[in-house]
C-alpha cells in the first residue's frame, strides 16, 4: 500500500480494536477491506480470507485484549535469542547449542519475570477457561468420532491381513505337502 493508504487503513483499523462488539467490529473491518478492494485486489484478498483472525482478540475480556493483540512478548523472547546469537560470533554454533540457549532463556524468564502471573489474566482467569472449553468442546467430539473410525479401520485391516496370512500358510503348506510327495 502507498504510505497515505497505509496510514489511513492502519487508522481505520486502531478503531475498530477499540470496538465493543466483535460481530460488528468484523462487519466494519469487512467494509473497510472492500474499499481498498480496487487499488489493492491481493493484498486486499489476503486480509479477507484472514479477516476473523485479526479481531480475534475483541472475543476475550477488555482488560487483557491488549496483552493479546500485541507480539510484545514473543518478540521480548526472541530479542533476547538475537542478543545472544551476536555475543556468540553471529551465530549458534549447531541447533544443540541454540536449543539449550533456548532452554536457558526460557528458565530465567519463568524464574523472573514470568514468575508472577499477570493480575489481568489471573482476574479473568475463570472466563478465559470458560471460552477456552467452548472453543475446543467440539474438538473432542471430533476426535472421538475420528478415534472410532481409526479403531474401525484397524480391526478391518487386522481381519485382511491375518485372512491373507491364512491364506498365505495354507498356499505354503499345500506347495510343501505337492514337492514332498
Amino acid at each position: 500500500m502507498s504510505c497515505e493508504d497505509a496510514k489511513n487503513f492502519k487508522d481505520q483499523f486502531d478503531q475498530l480494536k477499540i470496538a465493543g462488539c466483535y460481530e460488528g467490529a468484523v462487519r466494519n473491518f469487512e467494509k473497510l477491506i472492500l474499499n481498498y478492494q480496487d487499488t489493492y485486489k491481493t493484498f486486499m484478498a489476503q486480509v479477507w480470507l484472514n479477516r476473523e483472525q485479526y479481531l480475534t482478540f475483541l472475543k476475550y475480556p477488555a482488560a487483557i485484549r491488549k496483552y493479546i493483540y500485541t507480539t510484545n512478548v514473543s518478540e521480548n523472547f526472541h530479542r533476547r535469542l538475537e542478543w545472544l546469537r551476536q555475543r556468540m560470533g553471529g551465530f549458534f554454533q549447531s541447533e544443540e547449542v541454540l536449543g539449550i540457549n533456548v532452554v536457558l532463556q526460557l528458565d530465567r524468564l519463568t524464574e523472573g519475570k514470568w514468575s508472577v502471573a499477570n493480575t489481568h489474566f489471573k482476574a479473568h482467569e475463570y472466563e478465559l477457561l470458560q471460552i477456552h472449553r467452548l472453543k475446543f468442546s467440539g474438538v473432542d467430539e471430533h476426535l472421538k468420532n475420528e478415534l472410532k473410525k481409526a479403531e474401525t479401520e484397524m480391526a478391518i485391516a487386522a481381519n485382511a491381513y491375518k485372512k491373507m496370512d491364512i491364506d498365505l500358510n495354507t498356499k505354503i503348506n499345500a506347495e510343501h505337502a505337492t514337492l514332498d510327495s
